[in-house]
């Protein structure tokens, strides 16, 4: 087993962070994260760029039959989805990626599960990139966006990664941090705080760093994705002693 610590979130609960020193994401741009989906009902929300408050876009999952993984921004007011990309809560632990070139190009979306890439370009009509932005948050309190998942880490490039790029990170079937960290993101969060007081870090050094969170809670169990006694993102400590594993 890989036991690890990684932040749950219900419903509205989410993670506000810092804009920091170098994103953008209204040009090229590439999201990553590792996540496991809990809920089939809503539209999800694993990070939501708000412009003073205002929706701008959204890296998430819509609601649908099948689950498409989702890029959506407001400035066309279009999800864009690919039909060969689909997350549902069966599929458990992953690594999903949307990659999106400036302009009206259609986004490229990937996945990583049941030990297989799959990439493909969003079948929906295209749609601009994201419009002027001041604030990440980890998951979403809109009422139509909610976030009920299990998170473990993502990260923001601003830049276009290549698909062989995105495969990198998994090195004989399991996720490397180290080469996740190799590919030079603009921001990247490990959620892997077994004390939800304790600030989510942005570890390029850029500065999006934690400001707030409402709700969330710590959770120490196995992610397969992770080979057992990984060195890296386990660099957390265990169970704190007279504590359980959730929080």
């Amino acid at each position: 087993m890989a036991l690890k610590w990684f932040r749950s979130f219900a419903d509205a609960e989410d993670v506000t962070l810092a804009k920091g020193s170098v994103l953008d994401l209204t040009v090229d741009s590439t999201w990553m994260a590792c996540v496991r989906s809990n809920c089939s009902a809503r539209n999800m929300s694993y990070i939501s760029l708000l412009n003073s408050g205002a929706y701008s876009g959204q890296y998430g999952v819509i609601t649908s039959t099948p689950r498409f993984i989702m890029y959506a921004s407001a400035s066309s007011g279009a999800q864009m989805v690919s039909s060969s990309v689909v997350l549902t809560e069966a599929d458990g632990w992953c690594v999903i990626a949307i990659t999106k070139v400036t302009g009206s190009t259609l986004p490229r979306m990937s996945i990583y599960k049941a030990g297989a890439w799959t990439h493909a370009n969003a079948t929906s009509a295209a749609g601009l990139s994201f419009g002027a932005w001041t604030t990440p948050v980890i998951g979403n309190t809109a009422a139509t966006s909610k976030c009920t998942a299990d998170i473990a880490w993502q990260g923001l490039w601003n830049s276009v990664l290549s698909d062989a790029n995105i495969e990198t990170s998994i090195v004989g079937g399991f996720i490397s941090d180290t080469a996740v960290q190799a590919l030079a993101p603009s921001a990247l969060w490990y959620l892997n705080q077994w004390n939800i007081g304790t600030p989510v870090p942005d570890w390029t050094g850029n500065g999006a760093n934690e400001a707030s969170h409402t709700g969330t809670r710590a959770v120490y169990s196995d992610i397969p994705l992770y080979a057992a006694n990984d060195p890296t993102f386990s660099d957390t400590p265990a169970v704190p002693a007279g504590r359980g594993a959730s929080w």
